[in-house]
């Protein structure tokens, strides 16, 4: 009998060329050989004692029934298989707690949702889509579908996927506002560790620089040529103070000249790594992502430990992004105490 485009009972998913089927000896039910070997045994055994065979209609019959016991996907409401650990059509996690979700809405022809459904505003279901539209079979790079890096990237994919498209269709990111403003803290939160702790590390000596020399020499130097011309640093000096400054200031020998304008150089390299992480850091991302994929793809054994893998080693680390946070604060505010 030719299964292809029969669904397996167990992960739901049409047959095709090539897959490793293995059907049940008793009623002749078909399934792919590791969800036969996670399932344990035939899921039409009330068949096998009524003596009655295997049939595509009884098996869809079958799955409606168990449509109870089968987890609906809170994005797109499709229904997936009790064990997924993803949809099977927009890639989201199904691995959420809490009360099961609501019916999924029905949209009309305007955009407007038929059922009620309580997201005032909202124009089109895209907005809910943690693919933003893309097919989950969407190739990207190499073998990589946006499906795969939708479960690699979990938090915010609505964003990224597009992105990610662009990049590998037009060769064009787009510049990243959080990797600029948090730059190694933002690529270690996104699970890229090893360029994230080179980035923070560079950040936090130019920091610890920044702070050492503007306390011990820049301070020191800008405090004493306020004296000589007779500024006060409670205001502003007027425009002939500032020219008596400078002509103090480099009329000192060049070292004093080099530290007072040293934090200067700190702030331009701690800016420029900045700039860096905006520009390039959602590309860096897809590439670890494609990379990551490939690697759990040639790993695993059957596509659910894959997908397994994909939740282990993707979304994001927000225990070491709130500890980053809490040492930064130490770092700018404590100080301010013994001073």
């Amino acid at each position: 009998m030719n299964y292809i485009g029969i669904k397996c009972p167990v992960c739901h998913r049409p047959f095709e060329a090539g897959d490793d089927i293995v059907v049940c000896p008793i009623c002749g039910a078909p399934y792919h050989r590791h969800c036969y070997e996670q399932a344990g045994k035939c899921l039409f055994e009330e068949k096998h004692a009524a003596g009655e065979a295997w049939s595509p209609d009884a098996a869809e019959d079958s799955a409606e029934k168990k449509s109870g016991q089968m987890k609906q996907c809170p994005f797109c409401g499709k229904m997936n298989a009790p064990n997924a650990l993803f949809c099977d059509r927009c890639g989201h996690p199904l691995t959420f707690s809490g009360p099961a979700p609501g019916p999924a809405p029905s949209w009309g022809q305007n955009g407007a949702p038929q059922n009620g459904f309580p997201l005032p505003g909202m124009q089109n279901p895209a907005m809910l889509d943690p693919l933003s539209g893309i097919g989950a079979d969407e190739p990207l790079h190499d073998g990589v579908t946006a499906g795969d890096l939708s479960k690699l990237v979990q938090n915010n994919s609505a964003y990224y996927l597009p992105v990610f498209m662009r990049i590998s269709h037009v060769n064009q990111s787009r510049f990243n506002f959080a990797a600029f403003l948090f730059s190694g803290g933002w690529m270690l939160y996104r699970k890229l560790y090893k360029i994230g702790a080179v980035l923070t590390c560079l950040m936090a000596a130019l920091f610890f620089g920044n702070t050492f020399v503007s306390l011990n020499y820049s301070t020191p130097i800008l405090l004493n040529l306020y004296e000589k011309v007779g500024a006060s640093t409670d205001v502003y000096p007027s425009y002939s103070q500032l020219i008596q400054m400078s002509e103090l200031l480099y009329r000192m020998d060049p070292l004093s000249v080099f530290l007072f304008f040293l934090p200067i150089v700190f702030m331009a390299l701690e800016f420029a790594i900045m700039l860096f992480c905006g520009i390039r850091g959602t590309r860096i991302y897809y590439e670890n992502c494609v990379k990551t994929v490939q690697e759990i793809r040639a790993e695993a054994q059957t596509p659910a430990q894959g997908d397994q893998m994909l939740q282990e080693r993707g979304g994001v680390n927000v225990s070491l992004a709130v500890c980053l946070l809490i040492c930064y604060s130490l770092l700018v505010y404590l100080p301010n105490l013994f001073l």
